[in-house]
């Protein structure tokens, strides 16, 4: 899986993502069409603030750009909660 947000180091195997998005992605059945929503981490059951992973199941981390989609999205989403 692939998370995106704020991250910072907690202790000395772990680092702490908070604002956190994931993409999912869906099919249309009948066009076969794939597309992928950005969803914010929070609406499930146990609702989330913030999460710990350890840095050992880390496999890389980039930046988000200010100008990239996923920025945009996150912004729209941030906007709409006010």
């Amino acid at each position: 899986n692939a998370y995106i947000g704020k991250i910072q180091q907690s202790g000395k195997d772990y680092f702490q993502l908070t604002n956190v998005f994931y993409i999912q992605s869906q099919m249309n059945p009948e066009t076969k069409q794939v597309s992928n929503t950005l969803t914010k981490r929070g609406a499930e059951l146990h609702q989330p603030d913030f999460m710990y992973i350890n840095m050992r199941h880390i496999v890389m981390i980039e930046p988000v750009t200010p100008d990239s989609q996923v920025a945009k999205l996150i912004a729209q989403s941030e906007a709409q909660k006010k």
